[in-house]
């Protein structure tokens, strides 16, 4: 596998929020990569990687479900790159990776088997797709507190999908799709996605507007 362009954030038809913070820090980028064999693609792009070596890591919690959990055996094929050179990664813990110190950008590319049903972790399907950030998105030691962006791209075979999810919007199309960003990690796995024919419903009640999203909505 051999590494792909730069990262550049997602920007046809779409409009920048007036509230954007385009502060740098990590830059992910989350395709499908294959939807029957139920893998995303997740790249990672980090300006100024630690020199001694830069450190990656998965949570081993969800936010609202403080149990362990071992989202990082779901990561598969991790690769890195810098300068358009391949860099050695290394697993030294059972949720962490490091890298072997660049100079420049350092690009990381990994797929992420998604097959559970539940809310806690991701579903990929060729009729939907879901993630929690916390077994997606590796999170890069010392940068925590950094604003991370995020895009989030819709699949070729399905673009009548849409995007659901309350991770603020910074440059998004109509359908949801687009960059979206956090202020810090822990702020950005605080905000699962969903993505399929979603069914949007709206309504108010005690004096607030809220909107509901249904799954597979096609079939009600």
């Amino acid at each position: 596998m051999t590494p792909s362009a730069p990262l550049r954030r997602t920007s046809s038809a779409i409009a920048p929020s007036p509230t954007a913070n385009a502060t740098a820090g990590p830059h992910y980028r989350v395709s499908v990569a294959d939807a029957q064999a139920h893998q995303f693609c997740v790249e990672l792009e980090l300006s100024d990687p630690a020199s001694g070596g830069q450190e990656f890591w998965l949570p081993v919690w969800i936010p609202g479900s403080y149990l362990v959990r071992e989202f990082a055996r779901h990561v598969l094929q991790l690769q890195a790159w810098c300068a358009g050179k391949p860099v050695a990664v290394e697993k030294i813990a059972k949720n962490r990776w490091r890298a072997a110190p660049c100079v420049g950008p350092l690009r990381l590319r990994y797929t992420v088997y998604a097959f559970d049903p539940s809310v806690r972790t991701a579903y990929l399907d060729g009729s939907r797709g879901f993630f929690n950030p916390s077994s997606l998105l590796l999170a890069a030691s010392g940068r925590e507190q950094q604003t991370h962006t995020v895009d989030i791209v819709c699949p070729d075979f399905a673009p009548q999908w849409t995007l659901a999810t309350t991770l603020p919007a910074l440059q998004c199309a109509a359908n949801g799709f687009g960059t979206r960003q956090a202020g810090s990690y822990a702020a950005l796995i605080d905000h699962p996605l969903e993505m399929g024919d979603l069914l949007r419903l709206e309504f108010s009640a005690g004096g607030a507007r809220h909107a509901m999203v249904i799954a597979h909505g096609e079939f009600l």
